[in-house]
Formats: C-alpha cells, structure tokens, sequence
C-alpha cells in the first residue's frame, strides 16, 4: 500500500532481512497520508493488514504489528 515506511534491506542480530520496513515508520507513514488519524487506528490497521489480510508478517515471527522499531 502506498502509505507504507521506506522498504529495504534491513539487519537484525548479524542477519540481513530483504524488504523490510519498520512499524513504527509506517504508523507514522499512515498518519501522514490521511490514511487514519491516530496511533492507536494505525496499528489497529497494520494488525488487520497482517492478521486478516495476510499481506505482510514480522521477518523474526515474534511480534504483532507495532508501533515500535520492530
């Protein structure tokens, strides 16, 4: 979607994972394009969009959508 934070390449724990953003760039990201007006409705659209919708998942599998550097 377009509101999405910058993709790319990204390093956790000496790994390299491909095409990845960060959650806490992408509530901001929501924000800023109108897409909802708070935090709270940014991260409640991020869960949908990975729990019902499938369309992105955490690359270490351990965390749901956040707004945090994850």
């Amino acid at each position: 979607f377009r509101a999405c934070a910058v993709v790319k390449d990204r390093k956790h724990r000496f790994r390299t994972y491909r095409n990845c953003f960060m959650g806490s760039e992408t509530v901001h990201a929501l924000i800023d394009s109108g897409v909802v007006a708070t935090q709270e409705q940014a991260v409640e659209y991020g869960r949908t969009l990975a729990r019902e919708i499938n369309l992105f998942r955490c690359v270490v599998g351990d965390y749901a959508f956040a707004n945090e550097p994850l």
